[in-house]
């Protein structure tokens, strides 16, 4: 079993912000220097100043990313920019998108989750975590005694409890509405009454949870969880739940681009027509080639794109690459079509190895198709590859193998804001 419950949050105060996309910000994992710079200048309380604050030359023991976050964060308290909640809440979160033409909404709600570690009846991760980012979030974390940003993780309820009661109108009416950088809209609510908190809280107990996105701010909050053994309310971690049976949980790919690589077309036509299906497009044609990767979203398939061509490879058998795989590697990671990619055609043709992925030598990353043909055609990449999304069933089979995905293996959108509502565990 696991314990979830209401907790009072500290929000923005309304009185003080009239529009709170000038002040709550994407996750700080995907804030880059220019962004970053860009969220600075939008708001003097914007909150890019606490979560992801900036670094100078002349930063010391006393004086650092960490202190500043910390002085801000208590001065914000102090002038009530910030308020906390008398009352236990959760807090309700509904976000309104398009997606290629479609209207989606997910729902999904804020509470405090008491730290387990990992475990099938408890709670799983689903990707590989790193020391740099683990150790920024903990030294946030502590300097703070907060916590800024929600794990975001995912349960299965048939019943549709949360949702239902959504329907029912039993959580008033909203605090915050705005659109963000995504062009999302997110509509807050505080859900204050005991009896259908206490409902929320007694579906939860029984669910498996899935980290679908915030892996290093659970790891962080464990470590802080045996650090503070003696603190109660540092035995629990901020985090969003949502539904996997909620049509809105969408999962996008990651695109792979190479660069720094030898290779002629036609040795590579070569290697994937031994493997693969390949059907050949020209670059004018990528909207009937990009149709179809999408209708074989099943059959592990993706297009790789040079200045050239489009070749979209569709897989053979799986029977005919098990030898590109390490031998000790489960069923499911070698279902994957990040996986399939790596070890079959970046390792096995373009020689990429695991810890130049890792270090990503020769390998970058981008979310956008436009973006990453753009990036070949101008000669900033020599060769993409162009994916379906990964699965939810199939983050899954992986965590339940124990095991978990390269990293940039899904891209759950659209992304929660950082800043809605904040946990002090001091």
């Amino acid at each position: 079993m696991i314990t979830v419950k209401p907790f009072k949050g500290i929000t923005y105060n309304a009185d003080k912000i009239s529009d709170f996309s000038l002040v709550l910000t994407p996750p700080y994992d995907i804030i880059d220097r220019e962004l970053q710079d860009k969220l600075y200048d939008t708001h003097p309380y914007n909150f890019v100043k606490i979560d992801f604050g900036k670094t100078f030359q002349e930063d010391n023991e006393i004086n650092n990313v960490y202190t500043r976050a910390k002085a801000t964060f208590e001065q914000w308290l102090k002038e009530n920019v910030f308020i906390e909640d008398r009352e236990d809440c959760y807090y309700i979160l509904r976000q309104d998108f398009e997606l290629e033409g479609k209207t989606f909404s997910r729902l999904g709600f804020y509470g405090l989750y008491k730290l387990t570690p990992f475990s099938m009846d408890t709670i799983m991760p689903h990707e590989k975590t790193q020391s740099g980012p683990k150790e920024d979030r903990y030294r946030l974390t502590k300097a703070c005694g907060a916590f800024f940003s929600a794990v975001f993780s995912i349960y299965k309820d048939d019943e549709k409890i949360v949702e239902n009661l959504y329907e029912s109108n039993k959580f008033g009416e909203p605090y915050m509405t705005y659109t963000d950088y995504q062009g999302v809209r997110n509509i807050l609510y505080k859900s204050k009454n005991p009896k259908v908190n206490n409902a929320i809280s007694e579906m939860m107990a029984n669910k498996n949870l899935f980290i679908a996105d915030g892996h290093h701010r659970y790891e962080t909050a464990l470590r802080i969880s045996q650090e503070f053994a003696d603190n109660e309310k540092a035995q629990y971690t901020l985090m969003y739940f949502s539904n996997t049976l909620n049509d809105g949980l969408i999962v996008l790919p990651t695109h792979r681009l190479l660069t720094d690589v030898a290779f002629t077309q036609q040795e590579l036509e070569q290697f994937l027509a031994r493997h693969f299906n390949v059907t050949k497009f020209s670059h004018n044609e990528k909207r009937d080639c990009f149709q179809k990767l999408a209708e074989l979203k099943d059959n592990h398939a993706f297009v790789v794109a040079t200045r050239e061509t489009l070749l979209l490879a569709e897989l053979k058998s799986m029977e005919d690459i098990n030898q590109f795989f390490p031998g000790d590697m489960c069923e499911p990671l070698k279902e994957l079509d990040v996986n399939i990619l790596f070890y079959a055609l970046l390792k096995g043709f373009f020689h990429v190895t695991e810890e130049e992925l890792k270090n990503q030598k020769h390998v970058f990353y981008s979310k956008d198709i436009e973006d990453a043909l753009n990036k070949v055609s101008e000669g900033k990449a020599d060769v993409a590859f162009l994916l379906n999304a990964t699965e939810v069933s199939a983050l899954e089979k992986v965590a339940r193998f124990n095991e978990t995905m390269p990293q940039k293996s899904t891209y759950f959108f659209p992304k929660i804001p950082s800043g809605a509502v904040i946990y002090s565990f001091l």
